[in-house]
């Protein structure tokens, strides 16, 4: 679900030429945006970072385990897990 969320935001970056501050329903959170309701059978918390033509999406499975996914204007959104250490 989180995919099709960085699908979404990337495609609106790119017909707006610029990342929408936020995504209808996730919730501003001090200095991050976050939504924690991803996920199909398990739900998943996701916080999103952007710039006027880029953004940062990173999902947290687990406290040190997850996926960043990143996308911007001109390149396509690509998904790298990531492990805390």
């Amino acid at each position: 679900m989180a995919s099709n969320e960085a699908k979404i935001i990337h495609q609106q970056c790119n017909e707006n030429l610029v990342c929408p501050e936020n995504r209808v329903g996730w919730q501003i959170d001090g200095s991050r945006i976050r939504e924690n309701d991803l996920g199909f059978w398990l739900k998943y918390s996701a916080s999103y970072n952007y710039d006027r033509g880029s953004f940062n999406t990173r999902v947290y499975q687990a406290p040190d385990l997850g996926d960043n996914i990143t996308g911007s204007v001109s390149l396509p959104f690509k998904v790298d897990p990531y492990v805390e250490s």
